[in-house]
């Protein structure tokens, strides 16, 4: 018998497995479009009276790389609505979630906040290709704020996010430098034009930090500044005060409202005359709701307490309109911080505050490197004058990808956002 070179054996076993590997694609590609319709989607009352949902929408996306579905969670009936993409390709670029530290996603844009030596402040705007920065242009910026000189020349630590400081109201970013109260100098409010980058920007306003020396005691720290509606607000921290100041674009002041006493680690808590007082990390969350003018902004002490301040545009100016302190009961059931896990929205209507959010069963109170494979649930919550007064759950099939990753084991942690589902653009309408 004739043998067959291995040159021509080569080709002869090409063409089968081609067919075989184009069958399995189709295979997989028709049992993706199969299921796309099969999810669970359920609304289960947990504690309380629904009725407190009337008027609210809650949507959401849940997506992984071959699969989007969007979903509407409607006051007016006991169920979800859904609607599910199946992608032409397998979607490689991950999702985007900012976290402390990060590219600062504003609109169609990503910024970063620079400091160089003797060159001042930039505010660098920019893209992410594949997963990857892509610079597009620079605004330097002349503010001259620079630390205080501690004893023994000890390095002045910057604990406060300085991206927090960008904002965006009708189209236009503004910016303001965050501080810590180990900085002194003159800080101010900039309405950034990356079209005319070359020119000098002025400032809407200024304000003077008050910091001269570090045994002073009045201290200001910049925590950052967000917007609602036309409405630009300063977050300031002053002696054991949060100040949150008002501004028109053009600079007008439009009041402020003060919460005390109000702690930050690393920037007053040495002020505490109470042991009990919470210590609020510097970082802090902002939900800026325009067809309310609501601006709610959460600060967490530790997983377990959460306080929620919420501010009202109105003619007069922002007014406070709400402050609930939330304690978790349950230190096991916790949220992710800002990153690739977390997801939430919060707001304040008709004299209620509702706060929906992505919670993992965590295995243990000190955390674990597999907590982000933990049972994830979906939870809205709402309070009314500080209590609780409702609890509901969106039932989802997201936990069945975790089967594949079940039992729990090191040698096995291959989680990848790509392949399996998260929650995305939670939001209360």
């Amino acid at each position: 018998m004739k043998r067959l070179r291995w040159s021509a054996l080569k080709r002869h076993i090409a063409l089968p497995l081609a067919i075989v590997a184009a069958v399995l694609v189709i295979a997989a590609l028709v049992q993706v479009r199969g299921m796309k319709d099969q999810g669970t989607y359920e609304i289960a009352h947990l504690y309380g009276d629904p009725s407190v949902m009337k008027g609210i929408n809650i949507s959401g996306a849940i997506q992984d790389a071959n699969h989007r579905t969007s979903f509407m969670w409607r006051h007016d009936q006991n169920q979800v609505d859904t609607k599910t993409e199946v992608f032409d390709n397998q979607q490689k670029d991950r999702v985007y979630r900012y976290f402390r530290g990060m590219f600062h996603p504003i609109n169609d844009y990503y910024y970063y906040v620079n400091e160089f030596k003797d060159l001042g402040f930039f505010v660098d705007r920019g893209t992410i290709i594949d997963g990857n920065w892509k610079g597009l242009d620079s605004i330097n910026l002349d503010i001259t704020v620079k630390p205080l000189v501690k004893k023994d020349n000890n390095v002045v630590r910057l604990y406060v996010d300085r991206n927090n400081g960008l904002t965006e109201t009708k189209g236009d970013i503004y910016f303001t430098l965050a501080s810590t109260s180990e900085y002194k100098g003159i800080n101010g409010i900039y309405k950034l034009n990356f079209d005319q980058r070359e020119e000098e920007t002025a400032p809407i306003m200024t304000f003077s930090l008050d910091n001269t020396t570090e045994e002073d005691g009045a201290r200001t720290a910049v925590l950052g500044l967000e917007s609602v509606n036309d409405a630009l607000a300063l977050l300031l921290v002053k002696d054991d005060k949060l100040v949150i100041e008002g501004y028109r674009t053009d600079g007008a002041k439009l009041g402020e409202v003060v919460v005390a006493p109000f702690l930050f680690q690393h920037i007053n808590a040495e002020l505490a005359d109470d042991a009990s007082l919470a210590r609020y990390e510097v970082t802090y969350e902002a939900y800026s709701q325009e067809e309310t003018g609501v601006l709610s902004l959460s600060f967490n002490s530790n997983q377990s307490h959460r306080t929620i301040v919420t501010l009202q545009r109105s003619e007069e100016g922002l007014q406070l309109v709400d402050i609930t302190e939330i304690d978790k009961e349950d230190e096991l059931l916790r949220e992710r911080s800002y990153n690739e896990f977390g997801e939430r929205f919060i707001t304040y209507r008709d004299g209620r505050l509702y706060y929906v959010g992505v919670f993992h069963e965590f295995l243990d109170k000190e955390g674990n490197a597999l907590d982000p494979m933990s049972p994830i649930r979906i939870l809205l919550h709402v309070y009314e004058q500080g209590n609780i007064v409702y609890t509901g759950e969106l039932i989802t099939d997201i936990n069945d990808d975790l089967l594949r990753v079940s039992p729990y084991d090191l040698s096995n942690y291959n989680y990848d956002r790509a392949e399996y589902r998260n929650v995305y653009d939670l939001y209360i309408h």
